[in-house]
């Protein structure tokens, strides 16, 4: 959940952050530029999500070369974390089972 909520943040960031510069944008694709804050982070927490578990619906989608080369690097990030948490407990209960 953590590293959802971080990837979240960055992503709502690279969003606001090319807004402020005058580029286009995820958050002006989505209509979210005047937005709350709240309503952004929401949808900024369910594009990390969906992306993190791989399924990527589609419905966001990076608009320029910062946010795609983001994305890329987020995806590679969560993939690894992912499978060294898998791994890890299947480690663990590999050693229980050689306990018993």
């Amino acid at each position: 959940m953590f590293l959802t909520h971080f990837c979240a943040c960055l992503w709502n960031l690279i969003g606001e952050y090319q807004l402020n510069i005058g580029q286009n944008s995820w958050l002006i694709k989505n209509e979210l530029q005047n937005a709350d804050w709240i309503t952004k982070y929401i949808t900024s927490l369910y594009f990390s999500t969906v992306t993190t578990i791989t399924v990527g619906y589609g419905d966001i989608t990076p608009t320029t070369n910062l946010e795609r080369i983001f994305v890329v690097v987020m995806t590679l990030l969560v993939c690894g974390v992912l499978g060294y948490t898998i791994s890890s407990i299947g480690n663990i209960l590999k050693q229980l089972n050689e306990k018993e």
